[in-house]
């Protein structure tokens, strides 16, 4: 179990690291487009890791269900959220 826990800790501090990168990236990226580049790809990857390093810490079958439909649920909406906004900007600039 204990070997378990390690790679739920190793997964999670993956994760934060992603996140912290995407918050860098919209601290530090100049053009709209660009931060939701960074927020969509890294945001989403990091916050897949999170929620897989929890679920590998919890080892519940139901828990496990609910990361997995969780990081579906992310990894739809996110890129989906970001087209959206970049679509209305791109209207707006029209």
């Amino acid at each position: 179990m204990l070997i378990l826990d390690f790679a739920g800790d190793i997964v999670i501090l993956a994760g934060s690291l992603f996140m912290a990168i995407a918050a860098l990236g919209l601290w530090r990226l100049p053009g709209l487009y660009l931060k939701m580049h960074a927020a969509t790809k890294a945001g989403t990857l990091g916050c897949g890791l999170i929620l897989l390093g929890v679920g590998i810490q919890l080892r519940d079958v139901h828990s496990i269900t609910e990361v997995i439909i969780l990081i579906i649920f992310i990894t739809i909406t996110n890129p989906i959220s970001a087209h959206l906004i970049g679509k209305i900007q791109y209207s707006q600039q029209s």
